[in-house]
This record gives C-alpha cells, sequence and structure tokens, in this order.
C-alpha cells in the first residue's frame, strides 16, 4: 500500500520529532508487515537506526507502528514481538 502526501504522513523515530514525508509504502506479506521506500518531503531517503521504535502517522492517526531492522526496513511491532518469543507456543501481549 502506497502512503503519499495527500495523506499527511510523518515518521515519529523513538518518540522524537515528526518527519514529514512525501511517501512511503506498507508492504503485506502472510505472516507480517513492513514500511518501506520512506521518502522525505525533500525527496532523499529516511535512513533509520536498526533497533529504533517508530510509528507512522497519517494526520493524528497512528497506522503503523514498528522496529527497525538492520536492512533499514520497519517490521510491524507484533511481528517482532512473535520473533522474540519463537520457541514459544503463543505470546501474551
Amino acid at each position: 500500500m502506497k502512503i503519499t502526501s495527500d495523506r499527511h504522513p510523518h515518521l515519529v523515530v523513538e518518540g522524537r520529532d515528526p518527519i514529514p514525508l512525501l511517501s512511503a509504502e506498507v508492504r503485506r506479506e502472510v505472516e507480517c508487515s513492513y514500511l518501506c521506500a520512506l521518502v522525505d518531503r525533500e525527496g532523499g531517503t529516511v535512513e533509520l537506526p536498526a533497533g529504533a521504535r517508530v510509528a507512522l502517522y497519517e494526520d493524528t492517526a497512528e497506522v503503523f507502528v514498528g522496529v527497525v531492522q538492520p536492512d533499514g526496513t520497519v517490521l510491524d511491532l507484533l511481528s517482532c514481538e512473535a520473533k522474540a518469543g519463537a520457541g514459544e507456543e503463543y505470546v501474551d501481549l
């Protein structure tokens, strides 16, 4: 799902000031979702530190929360929690 500037997207990294975005993409797979292709208002690629918790907003609505992976994509938070408890039968959130 492509998120464009007409939806007023912005990214909050570790609770800091919002980063206005030109566009972003949410890629959904069977077991998880990824936030990727983050482009700032100047057209540059947004680089994020691995392990940081980020939230994507459209206006005031939070639409995605996740943790930055070593490859720069952002894995949705529920999948991150599931990976942390991989040896368990279920994860109690």
